[in-house]
């Protein structure tokens, strides 16, 4: 007789290297985790201070983001879920405002003597 509870143990990624593990194939890519998390772009959530994911979910997620990358017609700047997820697909970056700021302004260099002792010199 099923008491209709599911295991959740083997679709449960618990910590951000497993998470990155299965999104990128590598533990190292945490930071990339912790980022998208933050910006709401993959679906996660916290027990205690663990990040947690489903691999059902992401799984579906990527999925829905493919197909509505396609829908649009255009294709994302990188093949995996990096072009789709920084939205580099949608608009395009421009860095030509960093360099155009105006420089900052020098402070004038202190003189180390007291001008009371300038004339007597």
């Amino acid at each position: 007789m099923e008491t209709g509870l599911i295991s959740i143990g083997d679709d449960l990624l618990s910590g951000a290297a497993a998470i990155a593990e299965f999104l990128f194939g590598s533990p190292n890519e945490r930071r990339r985790v912790y980022h998208l998390a933050e910006r709401g772009q993959i679906p996660v959530f916290y027990l205690g201070a663990t990040l947690h994911a489903r691999k059902s979910i992401l799984a579906r997620t990527i999925s829905e983001k493919e197909k509505d990358t396609l829908a649009r017609g255009t294709e994302p700047a990188d093949p995996g879920i990096r072009g789709t997820e920084r939205g580099l697909a949608q608009r395009p970056v421009d860095f030509r405002d960093r360099r155009q700021r105006p420089p900052k302004a020098k402070r004038k260099a202190k003189t180390s003597t007291p001008s009371n002792l300038a004339g007597e010199a």
